[in-house]
């Protein structure tokens, strides 16, 4: 300890001696150049080449003696560092020797010290090295990029905008393709650029040019990194979609189109799924859109069909028949051997040899537009990989009691178990029903989410067998069914027993039994009332009883398939014995509408009861024909009457029309015969103006008329022939 106490005194020493001799120095320098000035002023009168001579030789000195000076600085200031770093190693010393003999004072020091380090001129350091260090990372970045940022970023601007004439557009396209200069892998990668290449492939009309620009894109020179970019995946997207559309307008794959179309995407094919893995776990939409695209296309689907429920029907009146419904939208009947290949190296690479973990991340919660887009196209195009792939992922849903609720009861899991259910086959849907759901049916149809999976069981049985045991399963609890608010398994039931007729009296017997009409003939005439005034049963009556009742959606949909079973006798009687202002109130809402439509449709309904319901609207006619959707009834039963009951209806609809002082002109009350001559609103004004000619059309510039510049003729100049209108 005392010698490091000495050492660093005698360092303090020299460092001020230094700087007082440093100060003497500067103050010589100064006396000199002072006293050389004075003889200047005394010699004035000598001649001009001594006073330059001497002028310049003082000039030199001073020159001289600043740099002397200023080397006297840099060499004082590099002792002062090394005396500074000196006095920081003698600091670390004393602080090793402190923390030997007390540890605790030597974490307060050091905590100081730091707080002192922390000062405001070190983070504006700090700040300032960090914007250096930015800087020079964006202009190597800049640098990397290998393009004109600002030229592209004008170019794409100038894309958005529109365009003055052909030739304009041309130059256009000549001056990015003359910039992009076979630098097209580099550019796929930034956005302005990209937007330009996707420019140039959607605008480009000769085949031959965009062939050239897109064989320049090589999908096998793309880096995992860049795979998932959005950009890269934009260019992509664009190409691919635009090759497909080219191969569906070939006869065959054995042209010279067709040949490298083929190739090009054989190639992105191998490189999306080499480095799937990217796409899948990519944090943008980007990776499952391309996916999804590849897949339409090795399936040969037209792309961007954007399959979801209501286009597949899942609430239509009609059977289910997802095959027919994929075939809808085929684009090649056939597709080429290559693509079936692929379609089977993803499916493995995805599902079959991935583990249970990863499936559940990816099919069940990350990607499910992936996976239900893979099962529909291997159904119609790999059957047998189709029944493998349900396999293994039932086998994974049912594992366990706690990974069936996780995935069921999520929306995402229960969708892909929809459509698990919808491409299964017949031996394999059976299998699901009798060792997964029977046992579970209950907890299935309460839960507000997997009552969705019933639904699509019920409407994926085709079998005769299969569908008995559903329905002895679920036709005991359809009253607790309707009261948990699960009308849509009824629904279900009713339109698949239009296709199982051996059940459609059990059914009806079921839904009696729920809604408490078997016990007796009076009972069974109120079925139809409960059940499309299903949700106000247990609401207090008001004094207007006509406007208290509002048609139940599901019950309506029920009794719609009801109308067309063999058997229609009960719900017939009682739809009839509602009161006529019940039956009007269901003739104009727009669910209770097609109830009455599928009624006076419907084959097995007979003719007397139809005859009835239209003598029990005699007298409300005028009520349906201010109506949009009771009008359309009243156009059903207008084209199904005879003659005599036509001519009735329509003169109740004139009487109404001379009582009426509101002025409104509905749709049928405009006399007799309006209806046979024409029901639409521009009927009158067309029969009016039947006798004069037609209107002729010109161009005032001659030739053909064209857009905005048509104009009627106007005849000579002092008259007009015809009337104008």
């Amino acid at each position: 300890m005392p010698r490091a106490r000495a050492r660093k005194t005698t360092v303090r020493k020299t460092k001020s001696a230094k700087k007082e001799e440093k100060n003497v120095e500067n103050e010589s320098i100064v006396e000199e150049t002072v006293e050389e000035t004075m003889n200047d002023t005394d010699d004035q009168k000598m001649e001009n080449q001594s006073e330059d001579a001497s002028i310049d030789t003082d000039a030199n000195q001073i020159e001289e003696s600043e740099h002397n000076g200023f080397e006297v600085q840099e060499e004082d200031l590099k002792e002062e560092n090394k005396v500074q770093e000196e006095d920081d190693d003698f600091d670390e010393d004393e602080m090793e020797i402190k923390d030997e003999i007390n540890p605790s004072e030597s974490k307060n020091e050091t905590s100081s010290n730091v707080s002192d380090k922390s000062s405001p001129t070190s983070k504006k350091d700090s700040r300032n090295e960090s914007r250096r260090h930015r800087h020079d990372s964006q202009e190597k970045e800049i640098k990397d990029k290998d393009y004109d940022e600002s030229y592209f970023k004008r170019m794409h601007k100038r894309a958005m905008g529109k365009f003055h004439d052909p030739t304009d557009k041309e130059l256009f396209t000549d001056n990015i393709q003359k910039n992009l200069k076979n630098k097209e892998m580099k550019l796929i990668r930034y956005e302005y650029s990209a937007s330009c290449i996707v420019w140039l492939i959607e605008n480009i009309d000769d085949l031959a040019q965009t062939r050239k620009l897109i064989e320049k894109i090589i999908p096998e020179e793309i880096e995992e990194k860049y795979i998932s970019n959005r950009n890269v995946c934009s260019v992509l997207e664009c190409i691919m979609d635009l090759v497909f559309k080219k191969l569906t307008r070939e006869k065959d794959f054995e042209t010279e189109n067709s040949k490298w179309i083929i190739k090009w995407l054989d190639s992105l094919a191998k490189t999306v799924i080499e480095n799937i893995n990217p796409l899948l776990t990519s944090a943008t939409d980007s990776g499952d859109h391309i996916l999804i695209l590849l897949i339409e296309i090795l399936g040969g689907i037209r792309t961007g069909r954007h399959w979801n429920r209501k286009k597949l029907r899942f609430v239509g009146g009609e059977k289910i028949n997802l095959e027919e419904i994929i075939k809808e939208d085929f684009a090649l009947k056939e597709i080429p051997p290559q693509f079936k290949h692929h379609l089977k190296r993803l499916t493995k690479i995805v599902i079959l040899d991935s583990n249970d973990k990863k499936i559940k991340d990816i099919i069940f919660t990350r990607c499910t537009n992936l996976s239900q887009y893979l099962l529909f196209i291997l159904r119609v195009r790999y059957s047998e990989l189709c029944q493998m792939v349900v396999k293994k992922l039932i086998e994974i849903v049912f594992e366990s009691d706690d990974t069936r609720d996780f995935i069921c009861q999520s929306a995402s899991g229960a969708y892909i178990v929809e459509i698990l259910l919808l491409v299964a086959s017949e031996s394999r849907l059976s299998k699901i029903w009798t060792k997964h759901i029977k046992s579970n049916l209950k907890p299935f149809w309460q839960h507000e989410i997997s009552h969705f999976i019933i639904q699509r069981m019920i409407d994926a049985i085709k079998e005769a067998n299969l569908f008995t045991d559903v329905s002895q399963e679920l036709f005991p609890c359809l009253e607790e069914v309707f009261k948990c608010n699960r009308p849509a398994i009824g629904v279900c039931l009713a339109k698949a027993c239009r296709y199982h007729q051996t059940l459609q009296n059990e059914f009806v017997t079921a839904i009696c039994k729920a809604f408490d009409c078997d016990s007796s003939k009076n009972k069974q005439i109120d079925v139809v009332s409960k059940i499309l005034f299903f949700e106000h049963q247990f609401q207090k009556p008001t004094r207007n009883r006509e406007n208290n009742y509002s048609i139940w959606l599901y019950g309506s949909l029920m009794l719609q398939h009801m109308f067309y079973y063999a058997k229609t006798y009960k719900i017939s009687k009682s739809l009839l014995a509602l009161q006529p202002y019940n039956l009007i109130k269901i003739c104009i809402d727009r669910s209770g509408s097609h109830l009455i439509e599928s009624f006076l449709n419907s084959s097995t309904v007979e003719l007397k009861y139809k005859s009835e319901f239209v003598e029990r609207l005699l007298g409300h006619y005028s009520k349906l024909s201010r109506d949009r959707f009771g009008s359309r009834i009243l156009d059903n039963i207008l084209k199904q009457s005879n003659e005599d009951v036509r001519s009735t209806i329509l003169e109740e609809l004139e009487e109404a029309k001379r009582s009426d002082r509101r002025g409104d002109n509905p749709r049928f009350m405009r006399g007799k015969g309006s209806y046979h001559s024409g029901s639409d609103s521009h009927g009158k004004r067309k029969r009016e103006f039947d006798d004069f000619p037609p209107k002729r059309f010109r161009n005032p510039f001659g030739g053909d008329s064209v857009g905005h510049l048509n104009r009627r003729d106007r005849g000579p100049i002092n008259g007009r022939s015809g009337r104008r209108f």
